[in-house]
């Protein structure tokens, strides 16, 4: 069994550094900007949050941002930023938010314009 910070670890190791990860999210900022002028303080929900770079900006840009992720040492890095995330998959997540909510609306709009 693998050490519940071995991800995290692994991550700030070889992948960029948390600094330069936020810097290359905001190019995606336009996309969602749009939405607080008509959801002010509206909810949005990160999946596989990682250590945190969207939930930080999207909090910074006045939405209500709530993430989840797998990984206990990724979620360290959220808390040790006071960003809220919880434990959990992300599908089963998803199945616990409205369909007709904000949120959800958010949440697929977002992934599909971060992913596709």
């Amino acid at each position: 069994m693998l050490n519940k910070d071995f991800y995290r670890a692994f991550e700030e190791r070889y992948y960029a550094p948390r600094e330069i990860i936020r810097e290359l999210r905001k190019q995606y900022l336009p996309i969602v900007e749009p939405l607080i002028s008509i959801y002010s303080k509206g909810n949005t929900f990160d999946l596989g949050c990682g250590r945190g770079e969207w939930l930080e900006l999207m909090q910074e840009n006045g939405f209500n941002a709530f993430g989840v992720d797998l990984d206990e040492g990724m979620l360290k890095a959220c808390y040790e930023r006071n960003l809220q995330a919880s434990q959990g998959d992300a599908v089963e997540s998803i199945k616990t938010l409205e369909s007709d909510s904000q949120v959800f609306s958010q949440c697929i709009s977002c992934c599909r314009a971060y992913f596709f």
